[in-house]
C-alpha cells in the first residue's frame, strides 16, 4: 500500500536478538521489557521463529496519558 512504511524504518521499532544471550542476560532483558510494557512504554512480543524480542516503542504521549488516567481513577477511590 502507498503512504504506509515498516515501524522498524519509521523508528518507532527495534529488534533484539536473543542468539548471544546467555540465562541471566535473557531473564534480565525480560524483566526488563515486562517493566516498561508495564509502564506502558513500550509493546513487545517474542517472535521464537526469527529468535529475538520485536519491541515497538509507544509515543511519549500514550505513557503521559495512562499516568493521568491512572491518578484521576486513585483519586476517585
Amino acid at each position: 500500500m502507498k503512504g504506509l512504511c515498516s515501524t522498524h524504518t519509521s523508528g518507532a521499532a527495534i529488534d533484539i536478538s536473543l542468539r548471544m544471550l546467555d540465562g541471566a542476560r535473557f531473564a534480565w532483558l525480560t524483566e526488563r521489557l515486562q517493566q516498561d510494557i508495564r509502564e506502558r512504554k513500550i509493546l513487545a512480543i517474542l517472535e521464537g521463529k526469527g529468535g529475538h524480542f520485536h519491541v515497538f516503542v509507544l509515543p511519549p504521549e500514550t505513557t503521559l496519558a495512562y499516568r493521568q488516567s491512572r491518578k484521576v481513577l486513585q483519586a476517585q477511590r
